[in-house]
């Protein structure tokens, strides 16, 4: 539907406007969400590989190109918390951690995503929602 922007009033324009400054940022904000649930998601991966692997050897590496064979005797691992702290934690306290994390970043998402929806319905429906002018509620 395409939305007549010279029938709208000042203000309605200034609405519009901030209508879709949110809208934008609340993707923006989506895009940030499913990129730390990624990395929550890489992170438990990481987890879950090192506990069946905990007493194995793994190549460490010292360049991008150059790796050398290590040792891995790992019970615990340091798990980031947020704003760069890290707290030592045991393989399953790691696990549950991180599982706990992508539940609740999954909910944000959600709800994030709802009200972009929102914005948008509102957006599209340009007239209904945002003021206008006198004479452009009179056309049909």
């Amino acid at each position: 539907m395409a939305i007549n922007l010279p029938s709208f009033s000042q203000p309605g324009l200034e609405c519009f406007n901030q209508l879709q400054q949110e809208a934008e940022f609340l993707v923006c904000l989506v895009r940030q969400l499913k990129d730390s649930q990624t990395r929550y998601a890489h992170s438990l991966e990481s987890v879950e590989i090192m506990n069946r692997n905990r007493n194995g050897e793994f190549l460490v590496p010292l360049t991008s190109y150059m790796y050398v064979p290590g040792a891995l005797n790992a019970d615990h691992v340091l798990v980031n918390i947020g704003a760069g702290f890290h707290v030592e934690k045991s393989m399953e306290e790691a696990k549950a951690f991180l599982k706990r994390q992508i539940e609740l970043v999954s909910k944000q998402v959600e709800k994030v995503e709802s009200v972009v929806e929102e914005k948008c319905l509102i957006i599209k429906g340009g007239k209904a929602s945002i003021p206008t002018t006198g004479a452009a509620d009179h056309r049909s």
